[in-house]
């Protein structure tokens, strides 16, 4: 996720629109939101609480807004990908399981000892 965030940061062209009331909560005081973010000035005076704006995804933008919006865009890709894995690892985690499983069958059932050293299990490469 921080290597896409980075990526994302590093090109410059990635922007969201987020709320100016959660941009304020980054930033601390509605004089920084409207010096940074002017289309928040509707917000700031109260005439507008919904009022929307654009913020630049970047970690070295200067403000916590701007690396909110890099590491939330970077979110959706992280999560598919975690899932991709996992589902990945499971089914190497039960290919497996099932290959030990056939190959504890055949040393339980060979009759003698030796015997099954020379056979070869389903699952051997």
């Amino acid at each position: 996720m921080i290597l896409a965030t980075v990526i994302i940061s590093a090109s410059g062209d990635y922007f969201a629109v987020w709320a100016c009331a959660k941009i304020e909560s980054t930033l601390g005081n509605k004089s920084m939101l409207v010096s940074k973010y002017p289309a928040c000035a509707a917000y700031a005076n109260g005439t507008n609480p919904n009022e929307l704006a654009i913020v630049q995804a970047n970690l070295n933008g200067g403000t916590g807004a701007n690396a909110g919006v890099a590491l939330n865009m970077s979110f959706g890709m992280a999560l598919w990908l975690s899932v991709a894995i996992h589902a990945i690892g499971v089914e190497i985690y039960v290919s497996c399981r099932h290959c030990t499983r056939l190959h504890i069958r055949n040393l339980t059932n060979s009759s003698s000892s030796i015997s099954h050293l020379k056979k070869r299990n389903v699952c051997d490469k």
